[in-house]
């Protein structure tokens, strides 16, 4: 059902239009009536084309100071995520954050405590969570029809540069986003591509592993990796794998899991291949393939901020996707060795 015009709305700061920004967090701002966006911040100070009729202020700081609001959307690079998150948390005013939530879990471990000592909302942009190829597969291993698992592999990859956002479309305009390739930036597939799929097998393997061991590819010249592979010990003998490319050329399945009685495979985004042992299969297809989502983070928001409701993609569960990551990166530093999560 649609919120009423009428409703209590929630005042909202958005900080970034860039491709998250602007097409991932804006028009859900701009057409949900739980929701009242009342200004935008960039670097410049500017937003070309402007979005909407709303005031632009050059710089998060300014927009804090200026704005009454009662929710701050972080849309920036990686290495900005702590440092606003962390000033608004201290304000009171509740924070959404994109994916990943911090580029280090000292980082996610202060969020946390700051959001708990304001009693303020913290929440974190994994709303991939909700890509109907992930949610079927996700109900076909949690219905048991292919036994327990034991093996969970997901894949991801650009198909080239992490570009700028165009006015119309995300991610297909002419310059690469500098960033992404530099280390101080937060930059690198791992932290770039590879949350959401790291959070999609932990959710797969439904705990947390106790070691994470990584290798990563890194050209020569650059700074950060162009690849990355995960492997996730989560005990029992239940393994899984992440990769994420830069260049990926042909994509390979975005999901497999291998269970005791079965697999079930997603590789085109708009079905889940079902086979169990003795050659039963089936398909469950028709879904839609993964686009621009977030309509479901944005309700546990709301409904977080006006009824203290919980989240359903934590920021105990966001914290565990950063660790992971940082596990990967320690362990290739020193040859791949599996280290304890």
């Amino acid at each position: 059902m649609s919120p009423t015009p009428d409703i209590d709305s929630v005042r909202v700061g958005l900080v970034g239009l860039g491709n998250s920004g602007r097409h991932y967090h804006l028009p859900l701002l701009t057409r949900d009536a739980r929701f009242r966006l009342v200004a935008v911040a960039t670097e410049s100070g500017m937003a070309d084309p402007h979005p909407v009729d709303v005031r632009v202020h050059r710089g998060w700081r300014d927009l804090l100071d200026r704005e009454p609001v009662d929710l701050l959307v972080v849309a920036t690079p990686h290495h900005l995520h702590h440092e606003i998150s962390a000033a608004a948390l201290d304000r009171g005013v509740n924070v959404l954050v994109e994916k990943p939530m911090t580029v280090s879990v000292r980082e996610a471990d202060d969020l946390m405590r700051r959001a708990e000592r304001t009693g303020a909302v913290l929440a974190v942009h994994h709303q991939r969570r909700w890509e109907e190829d992930f949610q079927a597969l996700l109900g076909i291993v949690r219905s048991g029809e292919i036994g327990a698992p034991w093996r969970v592999v997901a894949t991801r990859g650009h198909q080239g540069e992490y570009v700028n956002a165009t006015a119309s479309r995300p991610h297909a305009g002419p310059r690469p986003l500098r960033w992404a390739r530099e280390r101080s930036g937060g930059g690198g597939v791992l932290r770039v591509i590879g949350p959401h799929p790291v959070d999609h097998v932990l959710r797969l393997a439904d705990r947390s592993p106790v070691s994470v061991a990584g290798r990563l590819s890194v050209a020569a010249g650059e700074q950060v990796e162009r690849w990355a592979g995960l492997d996730l010990d989560f005990g029992d003998g239940l393994t899984g794998r992440v990769e994420v490319f830069r260049h990926q050329g042909v994509p390979g399945a975005r999901f497999a899991v291998w269970g005791e009685d079965g697999m079930a495979v997603a590789s085109d985004g708009a079905s889940v291949l079902v086979r169990r042992h003795g050659g039963v299969e089936r398909v469950v297809g028709g879904l839609a393939k993964p686009g621009i989502l977030g309509g479901e983070i944005y309700d546990d928001v709301f409904a977080a901020i006006r009824t203290g409701a919980g989240v359903r993609a934590t920021t105990a569960e966001a914290r565990e996707v950063v660790q992971v990551i940082e596990l990967c990166e320690r362990s290739a530093a020193e040859g791949g060795r599996p280290l304890r999560a």
